[in-house]
Protein backbone atom coordinates (compact mmCIF):
# COMPACT_ATOMS: atom_id res chain seq x y z
CA UNK A 1 0.00 0.00 0.00
CA UNK A 2 2.81 2.71 0.71
CA UNK A 3 4.61 2.14 -1.92
CA UNK A 4 1.59 2.52 -4.27
CA UNK A 5 1.18 6.18 -2.80
CA UNK A 6 4.15 6.65 -3.01
CA UNK A 7 4.11 5.62 -6.75
CA UNK A 8 1.16 8.25 -7.13
CA UNK A 9 2.78 11.09 -5.26
CA UNK A 10 5.83 10.92 -7.58
CA UNK A 11 3.19 10.54 -11.02
CA UNK A 12 1.52 13.97 -9.60
CA UNK A 13 4.85 15.71 -8.88
CA UNK A 14 6.05 14.92 -12.24
CA UNK A 15 2.88 15.95 -14.00
CA UNK A 16 2.47 19.43 -12.00
CA UNK A 17 6.45 19.91 -12.81
CA UNK A 18 5.36 18.95 -16.56
CA UNK A 19 2.76 21.68 -16.49
CA UNK A 20 4.61 24.38 -14.56
CA UNK A 21 7.39 24.34 -17.27
CA UNK A 22 7.60 26.43 -19.94
CA UNK A 23 7.74 24.52 -23.53
CA UNK A 24 10.57 24.77 -25.41
CA UNK A 25 8.38 26.62 -28.50
CA UNK A 26 7.28 29.30 -25.83
CA UNK A 27 11.03 29.57 -24.76
CA UNK A 28 11.78 30.41 -28.63
CA UNK A 29 9.13 32.93 -29.29
CA UNK A 30 9.94 34.69 -26.06
CA UNK A 31 13.85 34.30 -26.92
CA UNK A 32 13.04 36.28 -30.13
CA UNK A 33 10.49 38.92 -28.50
CA UNK A 34 13.32 40.06 -26.03
CA UNK A 35 15.91 40.33 -29.07
CA UNK A 36 14.23 42.75 -31.91
CA UNK A 37 17.74 43.08 -33.46
CA UNK A 38 17.38 39.87 -34.67
CA UNK A 39 17.85 39.23 -38.35
CA UNK A 40 14.55 37.81 -40.33
CA UNK A 41 16.70 34.31 -40.78
CA UNK A 42 17.76 33.85 -37.67
CA UNK A 43 14.30 34.92 -36.23
CA UNK A 44 12.29 31.98 -38.20
CA UNK A 45 15.44 29.84 -37.26
CA UNK A 46 15.05 29.91 -34.01
CA UNK A 47 10.89 29.92 -34.07
CA UNK A 48 10.98 26.66 -35.92
CA UNK A 49 14.23 25.09 -33.73
CA UNK A 50 16.55 24.76 -36.59
CA UNK A 51 20.57 26.22 -36.38
CA UNK A 52 21.52 27.93 -39.13
CA UNK A 53 25.50 29.01 -40.27
CA UNK A 54 26.21 32.20 -38.35
CA UNK A 55 24.40 31.73 -35.47
CA UNK A 56 26.11 32.87 -32.18
CA UNK A 57 25.94 29.78 -29.37
CA UNK A 58 22.93 31.67 -27.34
CA UNK A 59 21.42 31.91 -30.26
CA UNK A 60 21.67 27.63 -31.44
CA UNK A 61 20.91 27.17 -27.61
CA UNK A 62 17.22 29.48 -27.73
CA UNK A 63 16.47 27.34 -31.21
CA UNK A 64 17.92 23.75 -30.12
CA UNK A 65 17.83 23.82 -26.02
CA UNK A 66 20.91 22.39 -24.31
CA UNK A 67 22.98 19.99 -26.78
CA UNK A 68 23.33 16.41 -25.62
CA UNK A 69 27.42 16.63 -26.56
CA UNK A 70 30.36 18.78 -26.90
CA UNK A 71 33.36 18.80 -28.44
CA UNK A 72 36.62 21.14 -28.84
CA UNK A 73 39.41 20.38 -30.72
CA UNK A 74 40.89 21.11 -34.85
CA UNK A 75 38.22 20.53 -37.54
CA UNK A 76 38.61 19.63 -40.63
CA UNK A 77 41.20 22.74 -41.51
CA UNK A 78 42.83 22.65 -38.63
CA UNK A 79 41.16 25.43 -36.97
CA UNK A 80 40.03 25.36 -33.34
CA UNK A 81 35.85 24.76 -33.25
CA UNK A 82 33.32 23.51 -31.13
CA UNK A 83 30.92 20.76 -32.24
CA UNK A 84 27.63 20.31 -30.61
CA UNK A 85 25.75 17.81 -30.94
CA UNK A 86 21.86 17.35 -30.70
CA UNK A 87 19.59 14.67 -31.72
CA UNK A 88 18.88 15.55 -35.35
CA UNK A 89 22.06 16.94 -36.47
CA UNK A 90 25.51 18.68 -35.02
CA UNK A 91 26.56 22.26 -35.34
CA UNK A 92 29.88 22.98 -35.81
CA UNK A 93 31.53 26.89 -34.59
CA UNK A 94 34.25 28.50 -35.63
CA UNK A 95 36.60 30.43 -33.62
CA UNK A 96 34.79 33.35 -33.49
CA UNK A 97 32.21 31.50 -31.76
CA UNK A 98 29.48 31.25 -34.81
CA UNK A 99 28.18 28.42 -36.36
CA UNK A 100 30.11 27.64 -39.62
CA UNK A 101 28.35 24.43 -40.55
CA UNK A 102 25.21 22.17 -39.74
CA UNK A 103 25.72 18.43 -40.24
Amino acid sequence: MLVKRIIICLTLVSLLGAACAPTLTQSREDYVKMHPDLDPKTKAAIVNGEATVGMTKEEVKASCGVPTLVTSGPGKTGEYCDLWGYKRYEVLFGKDGKVMEVK
